[in-house]
């Protein structure tokens, strides 16, 4: 983990014209919780950020798991195969994710488990059929599950993550997990946040944020010449003013996504 100073960053600048179309390789990047049982749907309500009236097996979402001071351990993708739901995140945080669910489920008729059966693409302006799951990002952006590979030449994963941060795609990691509250990094903007379903783990300091509007830190893009990478903190006047969420190079520059002080 490494420190940056605020004089080293542009704030909001102007992305350079990225040309990601293609196929990418993510099952080393990607790892999938399976979450099943009778009351998955209820316990997974009162676990996670989103609403679980709005997953189905047509309409994924973004939902993050947070602790009970309303930081997020996990933030990936909600969608339903049958009556099985799976949680779709990084694969530094999946056996985080997954024990700190399978704490909670002690007493719930649930079962949570890796699964490792499926493939995992990400596909920006491909063809998206024969897939098992599609989970769209933006126009043309998409993570796919398939029960086979993809016989294509796969991008290089910085590009990946370069489409992220072209999109404000906020991602957790072990570098970040329990660092921010789901605001912080626009989950609400995503529909992944929900203030009218009821109790969630974390929600009292989640909506007393919200109707206080005392939000103290927000997400950015930033640029640098400097190297950067998740859970890097950004320093001014010897204080921290912020710290990296994803970041990604293109060329000779850096480009990340930086929950930064107001």
């Amino acid at each position: 983990m490494n420190s940056l100073n605020s004089r080293d960053i542009q704030i909001n600048p102007s992305l350079p014209n990225l040309k990601l179309d293609g196929y990418y390789d993510l099952n080393d990047e990607l790892g999938l919780v399976k979450i099943s049982g009778a009351n998955s749907k209820a316990f997974l309500q009162g676990q996670l950020t989103c609403d679980l009236e709005q997953i189905t097996e047509t309409q994924p979402g973004f939902s993050a798991h947070c602790n009970i001071k309303g930081r997020m351990v996990s933030l990936g993708f909600l969608f339903l195969i049958g009556e099985d739901y799976y949680y779709l995140l990084p694969n530094s945080i999946c056996d985080i994710a997954l024990n700190t669910l399978k704490k909670y489920a002690a007493f719930s008729k649930v079962e949570i488990m890796l699964c490792t059966e499926y493939c995992i693409y990400g596909s920006i302006n491909q063809p998206t059929d024969n897939c098992i799951a599609d989970i769209t990002l933006s126009d043309n952006h998409n993570i796919i599950l398939r029960e086979n590979k993809i016989d294509a030449t796969m991008r290089d994963l910085n590009d990946w993550h370069l489409s992220l941060i072209e999109n404000r795609i906020p991602v957790i990691t072990d570098k970040t997990s329990g660092h921010f509250i789901p605001q912080m990094v626009g989950l609400e903007k995503l529909g992944g946040l929900s203030f009218t379903k009821g109790c969630f783990l974390g929600q009292e300091i989640i909506a007393r944020t919200q109707h206080l509007g005392k939000l103290k830190r927000h997400m950015q893009l930033i640029k640098s010449d400097c190297e950067m990478s998740a859970g890097d903190i950004i320093e001014k006047d010897g204080n921290e003013f912020g710290e990296i969420v994803l970041a990604a190079k293109s060329e000779d520059t850096f480009f990340a996504l930086a929950v930064l002080k107001n």
